[in-house]
């Protein structure tokens, strides 16, 4: 069965849960500041607090406008069953099995309380010398599509880092 990816609406906000659970926990933490201390430190708290979402709103949007960059038009086709991918990027269609990659890097956020953590891409290196990056703009779960492909693990590098990373290799 073959499984088409590309980016959509719904793949470009299936991080936002994660930012607004982010603010959620900032507005109820102003809250909850405003209540112990009183009134008189509400201006505080919220500035401090609006200063926090628009710190944590940066990465977010460098990682987003890099990843839709990226991927922006791209087109991949993944035949599970027969561990082939055809992937369209720009006017370029390169088709490939599993068998065919040299190495893959995993670029993954460890920080799970901020929301760029589920920002992450593949960097796939074939045999032949060609390379494609996959980020999670195109496939929403990477972990589900490397477990679907059944990749050998150690062609796989992870690599993990506070923020996955803004610039696409």
């Amino acid at each position: 069965m073959d499984v088409k990816y590309e980016i959509t609406r719904k793949s470009e906000f299936a991080n936002f849960p994660q930012f607004l659970y982010t603010i959620f926990y900032l507005i109820v933490g102003v809250a909850y500041c405003i209540f112990k201390n009183g009134n008189g430190s509400a201006s505080f708290f919220i500035s401090f607090f609006i200063g926090l979402i628009i710190l944590e709103s940066i990465p977010v949007y460098l990682l987003h406008k890099s990843y839709y960059d990226a991927n922006k038009g791209d087109e991949m086709v993944c035949d599970f069953e027969n561990k082939s991918i055809s992937y369209q990027h720009n006017d370029n269609n390169i088709q490939f099995t599993a068998d065919e990659i040299d190495s893959i890097k995993y670029y993954r956020s460890k920080a799970r309380q901020f929301p760029w953590y589920k920002y992450n891409y593949l960097n796939v290196k074939l045999m032949n010398g060609e390379s494609i990056n996959i980020t999670s703009l195109l496939v929403p779960d990477i972990k589900s599509f490397i477990a679907n492909m059944h990749f050998d693990e150690n062609r796989i590098v992870k690599i993990e880092s506070f923020v996955s990373s803004t610039v696409i290799m």
